[in-house]
């Protein structure tokens, strides 16, 4: 702990778990490597550590991440661990490559992190709840097929494009809600519900092309979109809920291809 001088760490194979704070205000660290058999990292291990650039690995034994653990370290690190709930909330990062091979992503496992740029693996199928809640700075690359997407998981992010492919995906509540910088949305094919505020507060999106087969549209998908002028509903909807476009002031153009009149809710 605030061995301001120290440049290099490398840590014995045997070595299980790093100390709380063992290297806080560590602020010259440019090179680490983390031990194989490593699986936790205490609170504020490497808080306010590391020069900028700096790289490391973690390994696939980690099991956990305490509390600020690498808070204000802005490195690029790969992730090789299974990501479990909460594990790098609040984490400072460059930039965090999640290895191939890692299939899930666990609740709130990156929410209100600072992270320049992510890197999503082709291999993630199921991102758990509020995972990348509030992740405002980051850069995300292309989302993968993606078969679950918890409620709220990419809520007031940074997310500038939304492509599931997919069929059937599981898409939550409020799963992109608030992620002012969104601007297209493609949604997958087999989907037969849009939950409530999925889309809420998306203010840069302009237009929505809700896919055959959704038969339900629930309360306040599409409030506060103030850019979007324009949203298809599909012919199998038969139900259209409270407030679906509430406040959507840009709005000049509603089609809907059923055949009969869905049920609307109030100020649909």
């Amino acid at each position: 702990k605030d061995c301001t001088a120290l440049k290099t760490v490398s840590l014995g194979r045997g070595i299980k778990t790093i100390g709380s704070s063992a290297f806080e205000n560590c602020t010259a660290i440019s090179e680490i490597n983390m031990p194989e058999a490593l699986e936790s990292i205490s609170s504020k291990a490497f808080y306010n550590s590391m020069i900028s650039g700096t790289k490391f690995t973690l390994p696939a034994t980690l099991k956990s991440v305490g509390n600020d653990a690498f808070y204000n370290c802005y490195a690029d690190v790969t992730i090789n661990c299974e990501i479990g709930a909460n594990m790098f909330a609040g984490a400072y990062f460059s930039k965090a490559t999640i290895a191939e091979g890692i299939t899930s992503i666990g609740v709130r496992a990156f929410a209100s992190s600072y992270i320049n740029n992510l890197v999503l693996p082709s291999s993630l199928r199921r991102i758990e709840k509020e995972a990348f809640y509030y992740c405002k700075n980051a850069s995300f690359n292309k989302l993968p097929a993606l078969e679950y997407i918890g409620d709220s998981a990419f809520a007031n992010s940074s997310l500038s494009e939304v492509n599931i492919t997919q069929e059937g995906a599981y898409i939550g509540s409020g799963a992109f809600a608030g992620c002012t910088a969104l601007k297209s949305v493609i949604l997958p094919k087999g989907i037969t519900r849009i939950y409530s505020s999925t889309f809420s507060g998306c203010s840069s999106l302009t237009s929505i092309d809700i896919p055959e087969g959704v038969t339900h549209v629930e309360s306040e998908a599409f409030s506060e979109c103030s850019s979007l002028t324009e949203i298809r509903f599909p012919e199998s909807v038969i139900e259209i809920g409270y407030a679906v476009c509430l406040n959507c002031t840009a709005l000049d153009a509603v089609y809907c291809r059923s055949l009969f009149p869905p049920g609307l809710g109030e100020q649909a």
